[in-house]
């Protein structure tokens, strides 16, 4: 078994365990912390870090983590795991099935594998570089629709105050020119839906690793396309993001650019 594919093993059994603690605590959440009115943290969501990052250093002792509540450890080690234990926390303390487990890895600057388990839905999304995207063992791929008027687009923002008038700006543009706009709450599951062909497009103002990297890779594996809103390649771990089909990337970016900064 290659380095990469036993990386893969490890992160869909710490997923799979993480998926079973955010059942065990589903409905019945215990708020631990608030670091800002939108952004919580439970008790599950230390506890799937607890277990994901110890399964991980059980196989990968040398490995290092940026993980959402505890911070980055091991800064010089050649392989990251990027960990987001609930992805879509405030749904998950209210009761809302969408929400996820998110690990992603890196070697370097470049993302090599990814991994996001949404446990309400039973779906298990996997890729590596090179080796296609799937949900549950079946390879999935963007959605061919070609044009705007026949798509659906998704996004989300940071929590600063600039990052929230800047996604509002161009939202009504967006309604009037296709199917529907949905902001969901968990950037991953939309990334995710993005690879199976669910929806055509998600854009992020304000990123953070742990919200983008393993979402990254599954849709570049299920033939997407990502840039930062200039069109540019999007490398980590830029500010912002544009995840679509290909399809209907240009038209995307026009509307997010024509807004922006007005």
């Amino acid at each position: 078994m290659s380095e990469l594919e036993k990386i893969k093993e490890v992160a869909v059994r710490a997923a799979e365990a993480a998926g079973e603690i955010q059942k065990r605590h589903f409905g019945k959440a215990k708020i631990v912390a608030l670091k800002s009115i939108h952004d919580l943290v439970t008790e599950a969501d230390l506890e799937c870090e607890k277990k994901i990052i110890e399964i991980v250093k059980e196989n990968f002792p040398e490995h290092g983590f940026i993980a959402e509540e505890s911070g980055e450890s091991g800064k010089d080690a050649e392989w990251k795991w990027i960990i987001d234990p609930v992805d879509g926390t405030t749904n998950f303390s209210i009761g809302n099935h969408f929400f996820c487990v998110s690990i992603g890895v890196a070697k370097g600057n470049e993302l090599m594998a990814g991994v996001i388990y949404a446990p309400m839905y039973d779906e298990m999304y996997v890729a590596v570089k090179g080796g296609g995207a799937f949900l549950n063992g079946k390879k999935i791929s963007v959605s061919g629709r070609g044009e705007l008027k026949e798509s659906v687009v998704s996004y989300c923002n940071d929590h600063t105050e600039r990052n929230m008038i800047r996604a509002g700006k161009p939202l009504a543009e967006f309604s009037m020119k296709c199917v529907a706009v949905r902001k969901f709450g968990s950037s991953e599951l939309q990334f995710a839906n993005v690879a199976a062909g669910k929806y055509e497009c998600t854009f992020i103002y304000g990123t953070t690793p742990w919200d983008v990297a393993a979402g990254t890779i599954l849709v570049r594996e299920a033939g997407g396309k990502i840039t930062d809103f200039e069109g540019n390649e999007w490398k980590p771990w830029g500010e912002e993001m544009v995840a679509t089909n290909g399809k209907i990337h240009n038209e995307v970016l026009e509307i997010i650019r024509k807004h922006d900064g007005k």
